[in-house]
């Protein structure tokens, strides 16, 4: 993880909503894209994002990140949220190589 994301991280880690904010508004597109191209539908794409955020901040004391916020979003995605919420829409879901 770069020293930027590590100053990013501290004040999130003490509950600041404005900083949490522009993270959101950072990764927030790309994410919903990457979602979308896995379920084709925009309402089920903005959720498993915002539970994405919504982990985050909740375990914001918790969280250790290791490489980098955007690494962690993706890795979160691919291994929790997004294929518990396939299986219960009946949908094959596999993340690519690479």
């Amino acid at each position: 993880m770069d020293s930027q994301e590590r100053v990013t991280l501290q004040p999130i880690r003490k509950g600041d909503k404005m900083v949490f904010r522009k993270l959101y508004d950072i990764y927030y597109q790309r994410l919903f894209l990457y979602a979308k191209s896995y379920l084709e539908n925009d309402d089920e794409a903005e959720d498993i994002v915002q539970e994405l955020f919504i982990h985050l901040y909740e375990k914001r004391k918790e969280v250790t990140i290791f490489s980098s916020l955007s690494s962690y979003f993706f890795l979160r995605f691919g291994r929790g949220i997004a294929p518990r919420r396939c299986l219960r829409w009946g949908q094959y879901f596999a993340i690519p190589p690479g």
